[in-house]
């Protein structure tokens, strides 16, 4: 009787073992996102980035510009509202011979290595003219001298895994969560979740936001404005080296690209709102009894400036540091309240900035009227600048490149 209990138990468990591995080998051929796409066309939405679909060849008259960075690239703001769909219909309007298309590759929660392995991933699928890396100074430096996100990590590993479309909120059967060990006990569970809860998030948002927007409480809010003024301390720049290497990793790497390929290439720097608003900046360091006045939140832009400068001097750079505390001295709120990204009216100010830049940059042009409708896009620092006397900012390259010599 026991031998017939055991042989049955048995069985029962390699049938279990057995629908398992098949059905993993199932999910891996029909159900996971690819990025070997075979096709003319590649679903992005598909794969939770926040883009449409794209033709892997370019259509003809089209400028096409790839854009890579973290959550600030992915934005939580959809196109056309995005900073990436204001400066494309921009230059369409200022260039009427061709028409511009920004495509959106932003992966949350990434940094440089991420960066680098999505240039190298993507413009090897697709056809592109130009390439932009949105570089979030409030935590890149922080997240790669800290190894807070690891090297290695898998191409939009965090976005692809999520169960939620974060453009609509509806709910991903290729990314179902991982919850019980067993594969087909989670799709089993995600099933049944979703008959009786619905295809969709139980959640709203305000358009054109997506379901990547969330109010954070305050604790986390604050403990992301920590990190983001981590690269604004002289006291950190030791220890943060690794970070700064990784910025010339990507800087070194998007020259190659330039001189490789005979593509447009350049480099925007983000600030964080702790880096923008003096009150948030004083209410951080009260809250973690630091001194305010030892951080300085223009110093990770005079260091990444310097950075880029040094290794790449061919690849141009965009700050928007100062264009950002030019609308906030005149009272504007150009991010979420609780939440770090830029709102509506923040990605508009970085796509007029964004346009203006690549148009002087990149197409030897301008666009008509926008000084004068915004006049904090005149407030970009001058290249001069990197030759002024800066000690603190020399001093920090000191201390990078005694770690990471950095050329």
């Amino acid at each position: 009787m026991l031998k017939n209990c055991i042989l049955v138990i048995a069985s029962v468990l390699g049938c279990i073992l057995l629908c398992e591995g098949l059905f993993r080998v199932y999910e891996d051929t029909f159900l996971s996102d690819s990025y070997n796409p075979k096709g003319p066309v590649i679903d992005l939405e598909a794969l939770n980035y926040n883009d449409s679909k794209i033709a892997r060849k370019k259509p003809a008259g089209q400028f096409r510009i790839l854009s890579f960075g973290d959550s600030f690239c992915y934005s939580v703001v959809r196109y056309p509202s995005s900073y990436h769909g204001i400066a494309a219909a921009i230059l369409d309007k200022t260039f009427p011979g061709q028409t511009f298309r920004l495509v959106n590759f932003g992966e949350p929660s990434t940094s440089f290595y991420q960066y680098i392995q999505a240039v190298n991933t993507w413009t090897n699928l697709v056809d592109f003219d130009a390439v932009v890396v949105n570089v979030f100074l409030g935590n890149d430096i922080a997240e790669v001298g800290l190894n807070i996100i690891p090297d290695d990590l898998p191409l939009n590993k965090v976005s692809r895994d999520r169960f939620i479309n974060l453009q609509t909120g509806r709910k991903r059967r290729n990314a179902v969560p991982h919850a019980f060990g067993l594969r087909i006990f989670d799709y089993a569970y995600a099933y049944i979740q979703m008959y009786f809860q619905g295809d969709y998030a139980k959640k709203t948002v305000p358009e054109p936001y997506t379901f990547a927007l969330g109010r954070l409480p305050e604790d986390v809010y604050y403990k992301n404005a920590r990190q983001h003024l981590l690269a604004g301390e002289p006291s950190q720049c030791a220890t943060l080296a690794r970070g700064w290497q990784g910025l010339a990793d990507l800087a070194r790497r998007l020259d190659k690209l330039a001189r490789d390929r005979g593509v447009k290439v350049a480099i925007m720097l983000s600030p964080s709102e702790a880096m923008v608003y003096d009150a948030v900046r004083q209410a951080t360091a009260a809250r973690y009894h630091l001194d305010a006045d030892r951080i300085e939140p223009d110093l990770p832009d005079r260091l990444a400036r310097r950075v880029v400068a040094m290794v790449a001097p061919d690849v141009p750079v965009l700050d928007l540091l100062p264009i950002f505390r030019c609308a906030a001295a005149r009272g504007d709120k150009e991010y979420n309240v609780s939440e770090t990204h830029w709102n509506v009216d923040g990605n508009r100010l970085a796509g007029q900035a964004l346009a203006r830049f690549l148009a002087q940059t990149w197409l030897h042009g301008d666009v008509p009227g926008l000084p004068e409708t915004e006049p904090c896009l005149t407030a970009l620092p001058e290249t001069p600048l990197l030759h002024a006397p800066d000690p603190t900012a020399d001093a920090c390259l000191s201390a990078i490149t005694a770690r990471y010599p950095l050329k």
